[in-house]
């Protein structure tokens, strides 16, 4: 049993469907917008989410993912 097996379905992409994918997706940015996230101390945190065409599942831009497709596009 995988730990993810404990979990119901994300709406979310995580690493592990692209790597069921073969490691790679070509996707084109259908959307983008914003979602703000609860924190432990009772703020806010906003983070960018971006929606594909070729799949329902969204893309939270957090640090590493906002790097990662500056470093490759440019920004």
């Amino acid at each position: 049993m995988n730990a993810s097996d404990l979990f119901p379905p994300s709406e979310y992409l995580k690493s592990e469907d692209i790597e069921e994918a073969g490691g790679e997706m070509q996707l084109t940015i259908k959307g983008v917008g914003f979602k703000d996230y609860d924190r432990d101390d009772g703020s806010k945190d906003r983070r960018g989410i971006l929606s594909f065409n070729e799949l329902p599942k969204k893309l939270t831009v957090n640090s590493t993912n906002a790097k990662t497709l500056i470093a490759m596009y440019g920004g």
